[in-house]
């Protein structure tokens, strides 16, 4: 039922939107794009009337008018069948060159989220990024190099003791991550989750150069077994 409702809801808006913009004619919104008879401006016309208006500040209007709008909104005005008018054929290209701005601009987004992600995963390996529904988490395997890291402290490298040891460098080196990071480790592999995405990639950004480091700052890495 609450889905019938919200459709419904959605297309009596749309009809009313649609209805503004195709009825403006008839009120006060135009008066301020029509054009006087001797205007070298770029127009329409409204065959109805024979008024001619302001293409490019009505274009304007427009499309400052459109952002507003939410996406189910445009996505409902551009199905809208119209009445053929000149009003109806300029408020469609309004809608689909802001859904035209709104998909480029998602790609965009995903494009350098993508980017980012490629070289976060390239500065961190052998640790590996997760996506998680909600937060992210990473992890790695005990078999890769950085198990020499465990060995100099004579740990066996499991993912307990991988644990011990990130623990151990946020307490001494990261004490602003306490109580962002959840460990789920298992034996043959370390894991790290949070639901802050900003407060895992300190984390293990700033790890995983501990670890790089740990033959110059063992004692400030690692803890003494």
């Amino acid at each position: 039922m609450i889905f019938f409702a919200a459709l419904i809801l959605a297309a009596v808006l749309t009809f009313i939107i649609v209805r503004i913009f195709t009825n403006a004619r008839s009120g006060k919104a135009l008066a301020q794009f029509e054009l006087p008879a001797d205007s070298d401006k770029e127009s329409f016309l409204d065959q109805k009337t024979g008024k001619r208006y302001d293409r490019e500040a009505y274009q304007s209007y427009l499309t400052k008018t459109v952002q507003r709008m939410t996406d189910p909104q445009l996505q409902n005005l551009s199905r809208s069948r119209g009445d053929g008018s000149v009003w109806h054929e300029l408020l469609m290209e309004a809608v689909d060159a802001e859904r035209n701005r709104r998909r480029a601009a998602a790609e965009a987004a995903c494009a350098e989220d993508e980017e980012a992600m490629e070289e976060l995963c390239g500065e961190i390996a052998p640790f590996f990024w997760v996506e998680q529904a909600q937060g992210a988490s990473v992890g790695l395997r005990t078999d890769t190099e950085l198990q020499s890291v465990c060995t100099r402290q004579g740990l066996q490298g499991t993912g307990f003791d991988w644990d011990q040891l990130a623990k151990r460098y946020v307490e001494e080196q990261a004490p602003a991550l306490k109580g962002e990071l959840e460990f789920d480790s298992q034996k043959d592999l370390f894991s790290v989750y949070a639901r802050d995405e900003a407060a895992l990639r300190t984390f293990i950004r700033g790890f995983r150069e501990a670890c790089e480091d740990a033959g110059q700052r063992t004692d400030r890495v690692v803890a003494e077994r």
